[in-house]
């Protein structure tokens, strides 16, 4: 059994999603890799503009029942759902929520607003670029990429629009890997990988055995799903409602896949080819992380520790490639920081008892620190342990961490300068909402991680901006949506 990410978009009332989908693990049996490569990259012509969205001005949307999908932090766009008509003929226009998130009462459309406005109608917005402005939407029979500060469109040839009706997930067409974008192009006998740029709109395509399901995630490695050709999707069974215009669910619960059985593959994006998946849990760029049968742990072929490790891979820290991993067993167990040639010990362990999840639990992004689920943190630049003091880091923005101490009697807080070790005792709360440089906590106060002050309060925030502006609507539950100062 192996488990991988879905990303699941639970919205709550008014407010949706965040500007990241919130992860959710799924169960399924995979099968062994295939033994046949893919063919080399294939490179493709440009496909020229489409059309072009119009950017509006001022809030966004309309004066309706309304849930926010996503946002960007820079404040360009957004994407809502929302009701405009009567749909059901009983004179008002009004929605409600079931008990797993289905919507009653008027039909909920999705739009895409660019800078204001009323917006598009879009049937899914299916990823967003590393820098938000690059969106990847599907509007009718097409899966388009919308630049967002121009609102030019690109029509992608021959995407596979074909939905697996995954309850919680995005659609599978496509995925951006950074800010170049990967989609899927079906035919009878081998699909196609197509990574396409922005920036040139060149296109190459990689040739893949089977039918290509889903992208799973994507950096310098691609890691997908594919299933036999002919044989249908693996369908997911849970109570959840379907769609992405959900409301806030009271529950629901999952169990499982039924149908085809996937085949877990892992694909180098630059060279085309595919990699044996023996242990491979991640990629930082093309290094492949690994951890073998064996209990070793691998940087491509280098072991950087050695089988008694059994290690499990905490997180990821770039330029050079390390990892925080756990090494050992019960109470001789350690959290290190590894390299090529490195070995730096954070804390002791028991294994048994202190419980950790995986790499994707990990704290970031920050241009100068990386930490695991918040407990150890390192500098990237030096590989210093950062001591924490006891602490946990809920937040960390270039070179500040936002801590929280805990003790039977109180909580405290302090940002910490890692480069400095200056310490600053802040009067605040658990973290609420976070982007970049500012955090408003659970007494609805925003602060300056940088600057290390409290703003001042803010009420019934929805998103954060990088600006540090946050998102209301109207009124409860309507529209139109306006990015407002503190």
């Amino acid at each position: 059994m192996t488990s991988f990410r879905v990303f699941a978009c639970v919205v709550a009332s008014g407010g949706g999603c965040g500007g990241a989908a919130q992860p959710t693990t799924v169960t399924a049996p995979v099968t062994s890799v295939a033994t046949s490569q893919p063919q080399p990259p294939t490179a493709r012509p440009a496909p020229a503009p489409s059309g072009t969205l119009a950017i509006g001005r001022g809030d966004f949307g309309t004066a309706h029942p309304t849930i926010v999908r996503r946002s960007d932090p820079g404040e360009r766009w957004m994407s809502l759902c929302q009701a405009r008509a009567d749909t059901d003929g009983d004179g008002a226009i009004a929605v409600h929520t079931g008990h797993h998130g289905e919507m009653f009462g008027d039909t909920m459309a999705q739009y895409l607003v660019l800078g204001g406005g009323e917006g598009t109608p879009i049937d899914s917005l299916v990823s967003v670029s590393a820098d938000s402005r690059w969106l990847a939407i599907v509007r009718g029979e097409n899966l388009e990429l919308v630049d967002t500060t121009t609102g030019a469109l690109f029509a992608l040839a021959d995407a596979d629009l074909e939905s697996d009706h995954r309850p919680g997930a995005p659609h599978r067409a496509a995925m951006f890997a950074g800010n170049r974008l990967l989609f899927i192009r079906h035919r009878a006998q081998t699909d196609a990988l197509v990574i396409h740029d922005p920036a040139t709109h060149q296109e190459r395509e990689i040739e893949i055995t089977d039918r290509l399901w889903r992208i799973a995630s994507a950096d310098g490695l691609a890691h997908i799903f594919t299933v036999a050709q002919g044989g249908g999707f693996p369908q997911l069974r849970t109570s959840l409602a379907a769609g992405e215009c959900l409301g806030p669910p009271m529950s629901y619960s999952t169990g499982g896949q039924q149908g085809a059985t996937p085949t877990e593959r892992w694909i180098d994006l630059d060279q085309g080819t595919e990699v044996a998946v023996d242990g491979l849990v991640a990629s930082i760029g093309t290094t492949r992380v690994r951890t073998p049968a064996s209990g070793a742990l691998d940087l491509d072929s280098d072991e950087i520790a050695p089988p008694a490790c059994k290690a499990q891979v905490l997180a990821l820290v770039p330029s050079p490639p390390r990892v925080i991993a756990i090494c050992g067993v019960k109470k001789q167990a350690k959290v290190l920081l590894l390299g090529k040639g490195l070995r730096v010990e954070l804390a002791a362990i028991d294994r048994d008892k202190d419980h950790y999840g995986d790499h994707t639990d990990a704290l970031g992004p920050a241009t100068g620190v990386v930490c695991d689920a918040g407990l150890h943190c390192v500098t990237t630049a030096t590989s210093q342990r950062i001591d924490l003091k006891g602490g946990v880091a809920q937040h960390a923005y270039g070179n500040k961490l936002y801590v929280v101490h805990a003790t039977t009697s109180k909580r405290t807080f302090e940002i910490l300068d890692v480069v400095t070790g200056t310490r600053t005792p802040i009067k605040s709360d658990d973290k609420k909402l976070a982007t970049g440089k500012f955090i408003i906590d659970y007494s609805d106060q925003l602060i300056d991680l940088e600057q290390g002050t409290i703003l001042g309060k803010v009420t019934d925030p929805m998103r954060l901006s990088t600006a540090g502006r946050v998102l209301k609507l109207a009124g409860k539950d309507v529209g139109p949506v306006r990015w407002t100062g503190p």
